[in-house]
């Protein structure tokens, strides 16, 4: 059974550069929807937007990039970060009794690259990322995909999951339930 201090963890997620006029790239992000997850300190957040140039029956709603982030006994969450007009950031802050962790997630949109602590990944060879922290404190990043459009979040999750080893810690997490 967690105690307080362990599941009192917001994570929240958010999008620098998403004035809609003043993003250039091959993407334009318009909103992001974060869920908690159940027993687990982490964050399940659904990144949507719109290629660009903007198809006319664009809607804005269309899944670009999946985040899933496990840290099992951290608190702490994500965060913007600072931006420019081709880049979307994330700082990651972590806090645990093995010691602090700071990380940051880059989507450059004109190169439809994601960027984590040095490594680099080819965003259309897969849209879904998996950051894990490991007993050691180090965040590994996997990437799965990509995955099945029109999937709600739950749906999305159980795709990312099923694609995932069977030792891997974010294989079976769930989203918390909502009130």
């Amino acid at each position: 059974m967690f105690r307080v201090h362990e599941i009192i963890s917001c994570v929240v997620i958010a999008v620098v550069g998403c004035d809609n006029g003043s993003q250039q790239g091959r993407f334009a992000v318009r909103s992001t929807s974060s869920f908690m997850l159940a027993g687990s300190i982490g964050d399940f957040t659904v990144v949507h937007g719109d290629t660009i140039p903007l198809a006319p029956n664009s809607t804005g709603g269309q899944p670009l990039l999946y985040l899933l982030i496990v840290a099992p006994g951290a608190s702490g969450g994500v965060s913007s970060s600072a931006s420019t007009k081709y880049i979307s950031e994330w700082e990651l802050k972590l806090v645990s009794p093995r010691g602090d962790y700071t990380g940051t997630l880059t989507w450059d949109r004109k190169m439809d690259q994601i960027g984590f602590d040095g490594a680099k990944f080819d965003r259309g060879k897969g849209n879904a990322f998996v950051l894990v922290r490991d007993a050691s404190g180090k965040v590994n990043v996997t990437q799965l995909g990509p995955i099945s459009s029109g999937l709600d979040a739950a749906g999305a999750l159980q795709e990312i999951r099923d694609a995932l080893p069977p030792d891997s810690p974010a294989k079976l997490v769930t989203l918390a339930k909502t009130p």
